[in-house]
């Protein structure tokens, strides 16, 4: 049976957290965290060549030495982490998304009711990268008696944000807007940029 490893100096071991950082200079000015990490490993490898003299003794010399750590990330690299560690291997393009023209959300009879919030299916966003976007060009409409009856902006219905944040219409209880009539939503959005 083999013995227990024994610690030849106490004092020398290390215990706790681990935190890694990353920098473009060698003198590792301005050093950036990579943020959380579990099972960091490091180990160094070092390759030992025999430098031999005509006229003295011969010695060994390292020649290679390569220290790797291994880790898995438990977050998002931060921007200034990922430009450090991933520069040059990535590249990345903003492509706005394609706008899409008289989107329809439709509703049956006694499927939706007067003074509701009703959010809009699709969420719209503005430009390359931009910010959630109200849709443009919309146009509710109810069925009455098989014909179309189109609501007014700002009497039958109130575009707006609700609780969550997400755009869409407040429909409002005021004679006109009838829950027991077919309803349907049509609007123009514009999908995330990818």
């Amino acid at each position: 049976m083999a013995l227990p490893q024994t610690t030849e100096t106490t004092s020398q071991v290390l215990y706790g957290p681990v935190k890694i950082e990353v920098s473009t200079t060698a003198n590792f000015a301005a050093p950036v965290d990579i943020g959380a990490a579990n099972g960091v490993k490091m180990s160094e490898g070092m390759k030992v060549s025999k430098l031999e003299n005509d006229n003295a003794v011969d010695r060994k010399k390292v020649t290679e030495m390569v220290w790797s750590i291994e880790w898995e990330q438990n977050q998002y690299l931060n921007e200034a982490a990922k430009a450090i560690m991933r520069s040059g291997i990535d590249t990345i393009v903003n492509t706005a998304g394609d706008p899409v023209k008289d989107h329809k959300q439709k509703y049956a009879a006694n499927g939706w009711s007067e003074d509701a919030f009703i959010p809009f299916d699709q969420i719209s966003y503005s430009g390359v990268g931009g910010a959630i976007a109200v849709p443009t060009n919309i146009v509710i409409t109810q069925d009455t008696a098989g014909t179309p009856a189109t609501l007014t902006a700002d009497t039958d219905y109130i575009v707006g944000q609700g609780e969550d944040g997400r755009w869409g219409v407040f429909m409002v209880n005021n004679g006109t807007v009838d829950a027991t009539k077919d309803l349907e939503i049509e609007y123009d959005y514009t999908p995330k940029a990818s």
